[in-house]
């Protein structure tokens, strides 16, 4: 028995590794968020407006990381599983719809066609319900993690905002609320 040979991983990997740079574009944007809570303790400088530059830093790595999602849910994904199906189907019927293929990634020795599709496909049930799971963990724990450090930099925040500005903490909460909202989304796009 030859070696297991599954060409398509690679279009997976493409995938997870933009998917990380779009949770550290996140992160990014959460940072300049945080950032223009204190655009009042900022220099003042007549020539250089450091609170107007952050924002243009927010709307730009957003649209980033907005383009990047985008681009993954739209063209990476469905690319990367169209060809996932088509091998399924070259196994199970042995008529070839495309160029490269797996070996060794479909472990049932079924002759009948549709016997061999079915057994295909509850593989990749169980192998999806395997990765989902631990992929849920991880967002899980990511997620949590968001809110614990924004909730404590919202509360260093408010302490010095409190004497400043007297709609401090209700800005915090406002903008909180929105970075808990980005993560659950980013949770939910498993």
């Amino acid at each position: 028995m030859t070696g297991r040979n599954d060409p398509f991983r690679k279009l997976y990997d493409k995938i997870e590794r933009r998917e990380f740079f779009v949770s550290i574009i996140f992160c990014i944007t959460t940072g300049l968020s945080f950032l223009t809570t204190l655009q009042d303790e900022f220099p003042k400088n007549s020539s250089f407006n450091y609170g107007n530059w952050i924002q243009v830093a927010i709307v730009l790595v957003s649209l980033l990381g907005f383009l990047l999602s985008l681009s993954i849910r739209e063209y990476s994904f469905p690319n990367a599983e169209d060809k996932r199906i088509k091998d399924n189907l070259t196994n199970a019927f042995c008529i070839s719809f495309g160029q490269e293929k797996t070996n060794g990634y479909y472990n049932n020795e079924f002759q009948n066609p549709d016997l061999k599709n079915a057994a295909n496909t509850l593989e990749n049930i169980f192998f999806t319900k395997e990765i989902l799971s631990a992929i849920f963990a991880r967002k899980t724990a990511f997620m949590l993690f968001c809110i614990l450090v924004s909730s404590f930099l919202f509360f260093i925040a408010d302490i010095k905002l409190s004497s400043t500005h007297p709609n401090g903490f209700q800005c915090l909460c406002m903008l909180e609320s929105q970075l808990i909202h980005q993560a659950f989304c980013i949770n939910l796009k498993l």
